[in-house]
Formats: structure tokens, C-alpha cells, sequence
């Protein structure tokens, strides 16, 4: 059994304002946790959405979801999202018609393919400044006619917090959730000279994509989750540590 006062210490990447949720419920748990986002979601000036023909719109991130809500009142129009964890952020902005692939950008593109006709209008791909997959290219290759937005940009870090630090150099740091390949990436940068640490700490990625830039690091263990959700991560994270010390966290 661990007690609050030997304390499990876990670090949240994410940014503050997506971290809200996972916080309490690792609170709630027992867990202590340190915040230290390593992206800054910066908004991104443009147009007002033009959605004159659009067929379908596009997003595969929660910050692309959310600029889509503020800049538009039209809940209407089909969204096609990559994943569990979007399709939520687009119900609770109130969007009402979603379509919702199995996690990559590959089934969403698949999910399209099977559920859209080029012939019938325009696809509005909302997103951020950096993007992973050819998603409008291949699209675009098979006559589907895709304009793509940039409503955000992701600045990464350029440094740890001093109490993430100084968590990692005294031990009491037993492990990091990831979210994004891209956090994953730009925590392996800023963490090459604490590399041996991470041999007594476990990484908690959403996905397999996500814990392939940690590979540069012996860990105690990567664990990943069945289902691609924040809640389903504490699930994981939970019982691995109740697992190895025999008990519940009080």
C-alpha cells in the first residue's frame, strides 16, 4: 500500500488547458503529479470559414476541434475526426453529426473514402501549422477536392520546469504520460542528460505511434493502453503500480 506521504510523482506533457481532466482524476487516485506542458497552442489568424459547398469537414486534433467551434457557429455539417479522444472534444462543442475513425490517419482517410463522394462538395481540413500524414495529398490525388486550414500552431519548449528537474536528478519522478508523437519528441530533446533516470521510471504513451520517440531510452517499461483515452491511461497507470507494490494508493 502507498501512502500520500511516500508519494507516486507523474508528469503531465500535455498543455494546462488540456490537462484539466487528467489532473483531477490522478488527484482523485492518490497520484501527485507535476504539469509541465511541452507545447504552447498558440491561435492562428484567418479568414472566416468560407462552408459555402463543404461536404464534410476535417480534424485531427482537439486544439483543431476547438478553433473550428470558435470559428463557426454551425454544428451541422459532418465531421470526420481520427479518434475517440476528438469525437468527445466535438460532442461536448456540440457538434451533432461526427464520424469517427480508429485512431490514424490512414482510417480516417479510409473512413472518408467510404462514406464520401467527391462529386458531392468540398472537404474543410482544419488543423494545425505542423501535420503528420499526406492526408490532403492523398485525398487530393483521388479527386476529392480538400482545402486545408491552419487555425493553430504547437511552439514546443525549450526547457524543463526546474521542479520537473529537479524531480528526475532526486528519483522522485516515477512517470510521464504522453499524448502526442510530437511531446514524445520534444521530451526526448531536453531530457538527454537525465537518460539514465528513466531506467526507474515508466512511460504512459495513448498510443504506439506516441512511445516510438521514448524507444532512445531504456525504461522501467512503456505501457499503452487498449483504448485511446485519458481515462483509460490512469486505468493503465493504476493498475501497473498496484500490481508491483501489492495494494491500493490511499
Amino acid at each position: 500500500m502507498v501512502h500520500d506521504a511516500q508519494g507516486i510523482t507523474i508528469l503531465i506533457t500535455r498543455p494546462l488547458n488540456e490537462a484539466q481532466e487528467i489532473m483531477r482524476a490522478l488527484v482523485q487516485r492518490g497520484f501527485n503529479i507535476i504539469v509541465d506542458p511541452l507545447l504552447q497552442i498558440i491561435p492562428v489568424d484567418c479568414p472566416p470559414l468560407n462552408l459555402k459547398n463543404v461536404q464534410a469537414l476535417v480534424a485531427t486534433s482537439i486544439n483543431g476541434i476547438r478553433r473550428l467551434a470558435q470559428l463557426t457557429p454551425y454544428r451541422h455539417i459532418p465531421l470526420y475526426v481520427t479518434g475517440e479522444v476528438s469525437a468527445h472534444e466535438a460532442r461536448q462543442a456540440g457538434f451533432n453529426s461526427i464520424y469517427v475513425a480508429q485512431g490514424s490517419v490512414d482510417s480516417l482517410i479510409h473512413l472518408i473514402r467510404e462514406k464520401l463522394d467527391f462529386k458531392d462538395g468540398k472537404i474543410l481540413y482544419i488543423s494545425g501549422q505542423e501535420i503528420r500524414g499526406d492526408l490532403v495529398q492523398i485525398l487530393s490525388s483521388q479527386g476529392y477536392p480538400v482545402e486545408r486550414i491552419i487555425v493553430y500552431k504547437a511552439l514546443a519548449s525549450s526547457s524543463l520546469k526546474s521542479e520537473t528537474q529537479e524531480a528526475m536528478i532526486t528519483g522522485r519522478l516515477s512517470g510521464v504520460l504522453f499524448f502526442s508523437p510530437r511531446t514524445a519528441e520534444i521530451f526526448v530533446t531536453l531530457t538527454k542528460v537525465y537518460a539514465k533516470a528513466f531506467e526507474r521510471m515508466i512511460a504512459v504513451c495513448m498510443s504506439t505511434e506516441i512511445s516510438k520517440p521514448l524507444e532512445a531510452y531504456t525504461w522501467k517499461t512503456i505501457l499503452i493502453p487498449q483504448e485511446k483515452s485519458g481515462r483509460s491511461m490512469i486505468d493503465r497507470l493504476e493498475n501497473y503500480f498496484q500490481t508491483q507494490q501489492g495494494g491500493e494508493i490511499e
